[in-house]
């Protein structure tokens, strides 16, 4: 039996194996020396997530990364470093590598985000476009502020369904480990990646 990995690639995201012998977290703080993932710890803590799960062949899944607008040029040359270990490290130990967006793992891993509603936008009209350059401005400025809402609400809809539906499905996985008093989206979302996981592998 192949062993199905997910791997949430961020700081706070976590390694979720499940095999034979069970399911078995790594937490990310394992791998991770700041902001920077130590590739001989990735290692060790993906050799241990093969042997707890039972040994054998892996398959790992892990979330495409991306650059944002609004992030920063050393943030985005950080995470830049972080998934390119992640993607060596896996291809170096031989495993099976399955590299996909948000958009494309939570659907595999039947996980259904609902539609976020809020009020839409209102643009000028025609007759009030010529406006001067701080009404434009702040206009602008306003518009900004209901994308970045409108990101944050559709952000926390897929991770909440994403707990949800770990929570329905894989129930071994702890998604509060320690003193955490809120089930954790970064071990979620690699548990979730392990039901997609389930449905690549066959």
């Amino acid at each position: 039996m192949t062993i199905i990995t997910g791997i949430d690639p961020g700081q706070t995201g976590a390694i979720v194996g499940e095999g034979p012998d069970g399911v078995h977290v790594v937490r990310a703080s394992s791998y991770y020396a700041g902001k920077r993932i130590v590739p001989s710890l990735l290692v060790a803590a993906l050799r241990r997530v093969q042997s707890e799960c039972g040994g054998g062949d892996v398959a790992v899944v892990t979330e495409t990364q991306q650059a944002f607008k609004a992030q920063g040029l050393s943030s985005t040359f950080t995470t830049g470093i972080n998934y390119g270990i992640i993607l060596a490290t896996v291809e170096v130990l031989g495993f099976v590598l399955y590299d996909l967006n948000s958009q494309k793992w939570r659907p595999l891993a039947g996980i259904v985000v609902p539609a976020v509603k809020m009020a839409k936008f209102s643009e000028p009209r025609p007759s009030t476009m010529r406006m001067d350059a701080e009404l434009l401005a702040e206009w602008k400025k306003r518009k900004a502020a209901h994308a970045r809402r409108l990101k944050v609400a559709k952000s926390k809809a897929a991770k909440d369904a994403t707990i949800a539906e770990v929570s329905r499905r894989l129930p071994a996985v702890d998604l509060m480990p320690g003193r955490c008093t809120t089930a954790q989206d970064g071990i979620a979302d690699a548990a979730g990646m392990v039901l997609a996981g389930r449905v690549l592998v066959g």
